[in-house]
């Protein structure tokens, strides 16, 4: 997490860095080797380190056949002892060193940031939604094929996004009901 210049970095990451970027070594070429705009993510720490990768298929064509192609390698991830988040329905897996939970992540940075008053929350899967139920403002991002079970007060197309940002950076961030959809569940 970055608050300010301030970087806090989980202590269990400096243990697991060499593992995932070995697992991530030897999967990348059979993901570079897929099709129809099957990419990968990189996320590291400030120094560069990788701490977790995601395998994302969302511009792919078709997206099943995208994700039965995906199934071995993140098998393999498994294999090797790393945790991954993956949903039946969403275009992309992310690939952990360890569980990760975003609720966890949301009460953590609301302290270090020291915020009191409201906080508006995206997500797009899932894995978003112990983090929706905390937010007091909280937008699940819709990708066009799929609909996840979001557990948010409100939903977003993702081709909507961009606006939607301009019009809360616009209104001073000051969100009002009927900026967007609610989220019918």
């Amino acid at each position: 997490m970055q608050v300010g210049e301030r970087i806090i970095v989980d202590e269990r990451i400096k243990e697991t860095t060499k593992k995932v970027e070995k697992v991530y070594r030897e999967a990348l070429p059979k993901i570079l080797q897929m099709p129809d705009n099957v990419s990968v993510e990189r996320k590291e720490t400030e120094n560069g380190d990788l701490i977790a990768f995601c395998i994302d298929w969302r511009l792919a064509h078709d997206w099943p056949e995208a994700q039965r192609k995906t199934r071995p390698i993140l098998a393999f991830c498994k294999e090797q002892g790393l945790y991954v988040v993956e949903s039946s329905i969403s275009p992309f897996a992310n690939v952990f060193p360890m569980t990760v939970s975003k609720s966890d992540a949301f009460t953590k940075l609301r302290k270090e940031m020291g915020v009191t008053g409201p906080v508006i929350y995206l997500g797009d899967s899932e894995a978003d939604n112990p983090a929706f139920e905390l937010a007091d403002i909280s937008i699940g991002i819709k990708h066009r094929r799929t609909v996840p079970e979001l557990l948010s007060k409100y939903v977003l197309e993702f081709f909507e996004l961009d606006s939607f940002l301009s019009k809360l950076i616009e209104a001073d961030f000051d969100f009002r009901d009927g900026m967007i959809a609610r989220n019918i569940r």
